[in-house]
Formats: C-alpha cells, sequence, structure tokens
C-alpha cells in the first residue's frame, strides 16, 4: 500500500540554484512528515527542505555541495499508508457539527445568567 514519490526542489522565487549544505537523512531512514531532509543555502539565505508525508528514505539524489534548481529530483521517498489519511480528512469535519451546537446551547445559558442579576438588582432597590 505504500508508494515511492520523489521530492523535487521546490519553486526558489528570483534564485536560480542553491546548494545543497547539509543531507539530514539517509537511505533506509524513516521520516515523519515535516521532518527536514535537506538544507539548501545561497547567498542570502539557509533553507531546510521538508518530508512531505511520512515514509522511509530509498535514495537521495544529490551530494553535499551540489547546486540545484527548481524541480531538480532530490530523494525518493516510500509513502507509508498513503491511503488512511484520506478517511481521516473526511471524519474531521463531523465534530465541528457538535461544538457549533454546544456553542449555541452555551448562548442562552449566559442569557440565563444575567436575569436573575437583573432579578438581584431589582430585589435591592
Amino acid at each position: 500500500m505504500s508508494t515511492e514519490q520523489t521530492i523535487k526542489i521546490p519553486d526558489l522565487g528570483d534564485v536560480d540554484t542553491v546548494d545543497v549544505v547539509e543531507i539530514l537523512t539517509e537511505p533506509g531512514q524513516s521520516v515523519a512528515e515535516g521532518a527536514p531532509l535537506l538544507t539548501l543555502e545561497n547567498q542570502k539565505t539557509a533553507m531546510e527542505l521538508p518530508a512531505p508525508v511520512n515514509g522511509v528514505i530509498k535514495n537521495i539524489l544529490v551530494s553535499l555541495g551540489d547546486k540545484v534548481s527548481a524541480g531538480t529530483d532530490v530523494v525518493i521517498i516510500e509513502a507509508e499508508d498513503a491511503e488512511q489519511p484520506k478517511p481521516e480528512n473526511t471524519a474531521e469535519p463531523k465534530p465541528p457539527e457538535p461544538e457549533q451546537q454546544k456553542s449555541a446551547s452555551a448562548a442562552p445559558a449566559q442569557t440565563a445568567a444575567q436575569r436573575p442579576a437583573a432579578d438581584t438588582s431589582a430585589t435591592t432597590s
């Protein structure tokens, strides 16, 4: 059920190339979504390239010091459980509905709390 995914250098804006200054993973290593895979640097800034999915590194296609540009293949990752996040995402919209109902029931409770305060004021006058 796992699928291979080739990770590419994203659009770099007005920068043509960046240097690979650090390789933070190795083949066979498990990585979590968002974990840094590589550190890229140009004269102005450094950035980390994150893993887009949970998975296992199959191959690293670049070496330290390589100059890479947008669209360059850099890492092959075997994504784990690529099909499971879809059902979880469809289940997420269901919980907000009960929360909205709770918010609606909380509003009348506040109004009820205000009414006794008004009655107390009338009693002390």
